[in-house]
């Protein structure tokens, strides 16, 4: 039998046991149909439909909670995706602007401009991916530390008599 270290006593429950036992999840819907009477004397009839979810927890619950996992960070594609859009457009333009101020100009200069575009969205990329890493490796270490809370919270007991949280490892 496991007993309280603090007071030895025997009422202990698990963390996850009072949390389930004070956590509820609902789902509710509902239809209804209403009938109006204006001063026209014309009747009107109403309907409606809607729903609720959600969940209910009791104080005890919601202390002994378990850890929230980490949130999974964007892999940025979209923002990336936006910046090299961004960039050919901004290349495209300049490029529109250079041969109407420099027609006369040979097709050198539009070597160098579509160089000069191609560097800056390797550029870009290369930020971008830089920066995902970083954040990968955030999440890596965030999803570490998740996990032993959550085995740590696993073997947690709480004693009813002295309010004690601790640690049972078998």
């Amino acid at each position: 039998m496991i007993a309280c270290p603090s007071c030895a006593s025997e009422a202990v429950r698990k963390l996850r046991v009072i949390h389930e036992a004070g956590t509820t999840y609902y789902e509710s819907e509902s239809d209804n149909v209403g009938v109006s009477i204006g001063m026209s004397g014309n009747p009107r009839i109403y309907t409606g439909i809607g729903s609720s979810e959600g969940v209910r927890q009791s104080k005890l619950a919601h202390r002994f909670a378990p850890p929230d996992e980490p949130l999974k960070p964007s892999n940025g594609c979209l923002w990336g995706c936006g910046i090299h859009v961004f960039a050919v457009l901004l290349g495209g333009i300049l490029y529109k602007i250079l041969t109407v101020i420099a027609p006369e100009k040979t097709p050198g200069h539009k070597v160098g401009l579509g160089i000069i575009i191609v560097l800056y969205i390797v550029a870009l990329g290369f930020i971008q991916s830089r920066k995902d890493g970083g954040q990968k490796a955030a999440y890596e270490d965030a999803l570490r530390r998740y996990h032993r809370a959550r085995e740590e919270w696993e073997k947690s007991w709480c004693c009813s008599k002295c309010g004690e949280v601790f640690v049972v490892t078998e």
